[in-house]
């Protein structure tokens, strides 16, 4: 990969993060908690689902051939056997000139070809009559109509939503194998940054980012380890990355990633000895961004701003989950829509801003919300998505057409 030193192409970045996010290790769970969760291994169902053949309405199973020509003036009547109902099983065969009462997803009896619904037939006496003839395999659902025994019915890597679970389930299924979910330290760093509840002195700031990213992880699926806030100290932050790399499968900084006198990130992964990836990227915000492999640990540091901060994870944290969860869902997708309002200065290198996709008389539009300053948190409140404007794009207006990542909450693929 190119690196130069006014840093590196996000696309760069994110296929580096990629190549270095070994997908983690396997663990088999209750299928009551495996939603969401990444299948390990393709599942080939052990029966044929139905595992017998049925009546999918109520009404009377029959041999089709009772009823050839079969008229209102002319029914046929049959003797009513025995009564079947879903969970019984047959006791007996229907034979010429006879049915069985049957409900829905009760078991079908031999002979029977067929099932007419109660409400086509009238009834009484020991004797239903059918006015019309029936056709072989009318209202009848066959053993393993669903899945046939053997079958491959999940793939390796498929994320198990609300219809996979119920397809386990279906076929008997009691846990799955699936990948481990992803546990990932996050470092607040510096000097100025309190904790919410502690007095706020002169010059201090409440720790935000331990928060908006950290719950942004659990809701994309991670485990999150708070390893606390940690002092504008290279030597103090070094440790502090060497220990959560040991806890955890990726490592989160914010804060201490830029130029200045106490941005020690770089330094701090100096001194672990750690590879740098990539130092600084081509964009706006988060262009402070470091990232290091210390061992197999992937350490990804962000700046202190926090909507630089939760941004830039956006782009480079959530395709960091991706390959160690296995999950393509957790990556934003990329969609192409009309601005519903301007934006006036000119954008001399890459940048993000914030937007929401709305629908307005059946098209839908991206307006831009809020502020877009690194530090301004409050705009990410109506934020769904990240307009992507390329270096050298001049002033936009309403009506343009621009590329965006929505950023969704893709929770509903983890959450258990």
């Amino acid at each position: 990969m190119k690196r130069t030193a006014d840093g590196m192409e996000l696309e760069q970045a994110q296929a580096l993060i990629r190549e270095h996010s070994d997908r983690l290790g396997t663990e088999r769970v209750a299928i009551s908690g495996s939603h969401g969760r990444v299948l390990a291994e393709d599942v080939f169902s052990p029966m044929d689902q139905p595992p017998f053949d049925r009546a999918p309405v109520d009404g009377f199973a029959l041999r089709a051939s009772d009823t050839a020509g079969a008229s209102e003036n002319s029914p046929a009547s049959l003797a009513v056997g025995e009564t079947l109902y879903a969970g019984s099983w047959p006791a007996r065969s229907v034979v010429a000139g006879t049915a069985a009462r049957i409900m829905t997803g009760a078991p079908i009896p031999p002979g029977a070809d067929c099932v007419i619904r109660q409400e086509d037939v009238s009834s009484g006496g020991g004797l239903v009559r059918i006015a019309r003839p029936m056709r072989p395999g009318e209202n009848y659902v066959y053993a393993g109509e669903d899945l046939k025994a053997g079958e491959r019915v999940l793939l390796e890597g498929q994320c198990l939503n609300y219809a996979a679970v119920g397809i386990l389930s279906s076929i008997g299924a009691c846990e799955a194998a699936v990948y481990r979910l992803p546990r990932v330290a996050l470092i607040s760093t510096g000097d100025e940054i309190v904790e919410p509840g502690a007095p706020l002195g002169p010059g201090k700031i409440y720790n935000s980012n331990a928060f908006t990213i950290g719950l942004r992880l659990k809701e994309l699926g991670a485990e999150v380890l708070q390893r606390g806030i940690v002092p504008d100290e290279p030597r103090a932050l070094a440790e502090a990355m060497a220990g959560a790399a040991e806890a955890a499968d990726l490592v989160l900084t914010t804060g201490g990633a830029s130029v200045g006198a106490k941005d020690v990130a770089m330094e701090s992964l100096e001194l672990l000895g750690a590879d740098i990836l990539f130092k600084g990227l081509r964009m706006k915000p988060g262009s402070p961004a470091i990232c290091g492999l210390f061992g197999r640990r992937l350490i990804l540091c962000l700046s202190g701003n926090p909507a630089a901060a939760s941004i830039t994870f956006e782009l480079l944290g959530r395709v960091a989950l991706c390959g160690l969860a296995g999950n393509e869902g957790l990556l934003p997708v990329r969609i192409r829509a009309a601005l519903k309002s301007g934006f006036g200065k000119p954008s001399l290198g890459r940048r993000f801003l914030r937007g929401r996709l709305v629908r307005e008389a059946e098209a839908e539009r991206i307006e831009l919300v809020g502020k877009n300053s690194s530090g301004v948190l409050s705009s990410l409140l109506e934020c769904n998505c990240l307009v992507d404007i390329p270096a050298g794009t001049g002033a936009l207006k309403a009506g343009d057409m621009v590329d965006a990542l929505m950023l969704g909450a893709q929770s509903f693929a983890w959450r258990q």
